[in-house]
C-alpha cells in the first residue's frame, strides 16, 4: 500500500508492507534527502514477513512535497513529522530502521521520544557528520595512491587537519572516487542505475539539493554522539566492514555508550549492506526482532 499523509500543508509519501499485527518499524532514509525508493526495492519484501514496515520519503524528498527556498526547515520538523505519522497510523510504540543520516535521525528521535520507541536498527549510521566526511576523504587516499596520484592522495591523508571549508573543498574534489569508497562488492555506480530505471522524475530526485541546503549546517553543528548514552532500548548496529561513514572512531563511541546493543558486521560491504549483502541484512534484522541467534 502507498499514499500520502498531509503534515503542515506538506504531503509526505509513504509505503506500507507487512501485516499490521507484526512489530511496526519506520524506515528513515539517508542522503541526506535520497528517499526510500532503493530500500523498498531491495528490502521491503524480505522484511515484510516478520515486520510491519512503514517507509517514507522525508519531508522535501523524492515523492514528498519539495522544500521551498523561502521556507524555514529544521531537523525538528522531521522529528515532529515522525510523531505525526505515528499518530496517523494509531501506533503506540514502534521501532526504527535508519540508514546513514537516517541513523542520525533515529538517535535524535529516540532521544526525544524514548517512550514510543521499542527497538532501533542502525545501518551504517553517522553520529557526527563532520567526522564522517573526514573519514570518507581519508579513505580515498588509498585509491588515489593506487592510481599514482600522490599529490591528491597526500591531500586526502590530511583530512583530519582541515578546516570545515577546506574539508568540503577536497570532499567535492574527490567526487570521482567517492562511490568506490562507499561501495565494496557491487559496481560503484549501481545506485545511478537504480535512479535511471526507477521511472521517478528527475525533478523529484533533485529535491534533495534544497533539502541538503536547509539541513546540512544543522547536522554538521549538532552531532548526536553524546545522546547515545540515553538510548536504552535494544539497538542493532549493522555495519559494513569497509564503511567510511560509521567510522572506526564513531563505532568505538557507539560501543562505549550504548549498553543494550547487538552488532553485526557485514564483511563484504561498505556503506550499503542492504544492497551488498541483502539476504544477510534481512536475516540480521529478523534475528534481532525475534531475539533469536543469527546464523
Amino acid at each position: 500500500m502507498n499514499g500520502y499523509i498531509s503534515v503542515e500543508n506538506k504531503k509526505i509519501y509513504y509505503e506500507e508492507y507487512g501485516d499490521n499485527s507484526l512489530p511496526t518499524f519506520l524506515y528513515l532514509h539517508g542522503g541526506p534527502g535520497v528517499g526510500s525508493y532503493d530500500f523498498n526495492l531491495t528490502q521491503a519484501q524480505r522484511l515484510s514477513p516478520f515486520i510491519h514496515l512503514i517507509s517514507i520519503d522525508q519531508r522535501g524528498c523524492l515523492r514528498s512535497d519539495a522544500i521551498e527556498e523561502i521556507e524555514d526547515f529544521s531537523i525538528q520538523n522531521l522529528i515532529n513529522d515522525f510523531e505525526f505519522i505515528r499518530d496517523h497510523f494509531k501506533i503506540d510504540r514502534w521501532g526504527l530502521i535508519g540508514h546513514s543520516f537516517g541513523g542520525y535521525l533515529a538517535v535524535e528521535y529516540a532521544y526525544q521520544f524514548p517512550d514510543v520507541i521499542e527497538q532501533v536498527v542502525l545501518e551504517c549510521p553517522t553520529f557526527d557528520m563532520l567526522e564522517s566526511l573526514q573519514s570518507v576523504v581519508k579513505k580515498a587516499e588509498k585509491l588515489y595512491r593506487e592510481d599514482g596520484q600522490d599529490k591528491l592522495a597526500d591531500r586526502c591523508k590530511d583530512a583530519y587537519n582541515y578546516s570545515k571549508q577546506e574539508l568540503f573543498s577536497i570532499f567535492n574534489e574527490i567526487s570521482e572516487k567517492r562511490d568506490q569508497v562507499y561501495i565494496r562488492s557491487l559496481n560503484p555506480h549501481f545506485f545511478n542505475d537504480i535512479v535511471e530505471q526507477s521511472e521517478i522524475q528527475h525533478y523529484d530526485w533533485q529535491k534533495q539539493k534544497m533539502f541538503q541546503n536547509k539541513i546540512n549546517d544543522q547536522v554538521l553543528k549538532q552531532p548526536v554522539l553524546d545522546k547515545l548514552t540515553n538510548i536504552t532500548c535494544p539497538v542493532l548496529l549493522i555495519k559494513g566492514k569497509y564503511d567510511p561513514i560509521c567510522s572506526e572512531l564513531q563505532t568505538e563511541e557507539f560501543l562505549n555508550k550504548v549498553q543494550n546493543r547487538t552488532v553485526v558486521i557485514c564483511v563484504n560491504s561498505a556503506h550499503m549492506p542492504r544492497h551488498e549483502e541483502p539476504e544477510y541484512y534481512a536475516e540480521a534484522i529478523q534475528a534481532f526482532v525475534k531475539n533469536t541467534p543469527l546464523r
